[in-house]
C-alpha cells in the first residue's frame, strides 16, 4: 500500500507529532473486514487487508502510545462504517489503539436502504470491532475541542429527487487519551449503563434526539439536476434530419424549382443557360 519511503515519512511523523488528535484521512477500509461468516475468512485484497505487515507497522506505532488519539478517517465503499482499530483484529480482546469512521457516497449507489442486508449482518457478526454500517447517501461531519472528538453521520432519506431533509443517523464520540487510560475502549455502541471498569467512549443518539439537539443544522442537501443524455444514434438522427425539399420559380420560365439548382424546364441559373454546345461528329477537318 505504501512505498519504503512513504511509510517512513508516516511513521516517523506519527511518532514524533505533538497534536493532540492525529488524523489518517486515506481512501480505503483500514479496519480488518472479513466478509464470510466461517472460519476461512473472505477479505477485499484491495484494501489494507491485502497488506497485512504493512498495517501491522502502522498498528504497533499506533499502539505505542504516540502519537496521541489515533483516528482514521476512510471512503471508497459508499456506506458508514464505525470500527475500533485494533492492535490484534484476530484477538477480540486486543487492546483498541483507534477508531476508524467511514463515509459515505453524497449521492452514488442511488437512494440507498434503511435496513441492513444479510451480508452487512454477516459482517457485524463475523466483525467484533465493527459498530456501525449504514447504506444512505450523506457525509460525516467531525467536530473535536480539547475534551473530546463527536462524529456525526449525516444522512438524506433520497437523493433521485431534490428536497430532500438531511438528518444525523447516529452520533459518536471518543473522549480525549481515552486508550491511554484504558487500553481497549474506543468508539462503541452504548445500549444502557455500563460497568464502572468501563469507560463510556461513545453513545448513539436517535434521530429524534439529534433534531432536538442538533446545533449544527444544515439546510436540505442541493442534488445538482441530472443532464439528459441521449444515445449516439439519436443524436446522429437529429444531426441529419431529413426535411421536406423547398421550392422556388424559375426567373425566367416561373417554373418551380429547387433553390440554387438548375430549373428543369428551361435550365435557366444564375442568369446563364446551362446547356450544352451540340457536337457535329461527322464533320471533317
Amino acid at each position: 500500500m505504501l512505498g519504503d519511503e512513504q511509510e517512513r515519512w508516516l511513521l516517523d511523523g506519527l511518532t514524533r507529532s505533538p497534536a493532540r488528535w492525529n488524523v489518517l484521512a486515506q481512501q480505503v477500509i483500514f479496519s480488518q473486514l472479513d466478509f464470510r461468516e466461517s472460519t476461512e475468512g473472505n477479505y477485499n485484497t484491495e484494501a489494507w487487508d491485502g497488506y497485512i505487515a504493512a498495517r501491522q507497522r502502522i498498528l504497533d506505532v499506533l499502539g505505542s502510545g504516540r502519537p496521541a488519539n489515533p483516528i482514521v478517517l476512510t471512503g471508497d465503499v459508499h456506506k458508514n462504517y464505525v470500527a475500533n482499530v485494533k492492535q490484534d483484529f484476530d484477538d477480540e480482546d486486543s487492546p483498541t489503539v483507534g477508531a476508524e469512521f467511514v463515509g459515505t457516497s453524497i449521492s452514488s449507489g442511488g437512494d440507498g436502504r434503511d435496513q441492513l442486508t444479510a451480508g452487512q449482518r454477516k459482517q457485524l457478526a463475523e466483525n467484533p470491532h465493527v459498530l456501525f454500517i449504514n447504506d444512505r447517501r450523506g457525509y460525516v461531519r467531525c467536530t473535536l475541542d480539547r475534551s473530546e472528538w463527536r462524529t456525526d453521520l449525516r444522512e438524506v432519506a433520497y437523493v433521485r429527487r431534490p428536497g430532500a431533509q438531511i438528518t444525523t443517523r447516529a452520533s459518536f464520540v471518543v473522549e480525549d487519551g481515552i486508550w491511554a487510560r484504558s487500553g481497549r475502549n474506543g468508539p462503541h455502541r452504548h445500549h444502557g449503563p455500563q460497568p464502572s471498569s468501563r469507560l463510556r467512549t461513545s453513545r448513539v443518539i436517535s434521530p429524534r434526539e439529534a433534531r432536538r439537539r442538533d446545533l449544527y443544522a444544515a439546510p436540505p442537501m442541493a442534488v445538482p439536476k441530472q443532464k439528459q443524455s441521449h444515445s449516439r444514434t439519436t443524436k446522429r438522427r437529429s444531426q441529419h434530419k431529413i426535411t421536406a425539399p423547398t421550392y422556388n420559380h424559375c426567373p425566367q420560365c416561373h417554373s418551380p424549382r429547387r433553390p440554387h439548382r438548375v430549373c428543369p424546364t428551361c435550365g435557366h441559373y444564375a442568369g446563364r443557360e446551362v446547356v450544352a454546345a451540340p457536337v457535329d461528329l461527322d464533320t471533317d477537318d
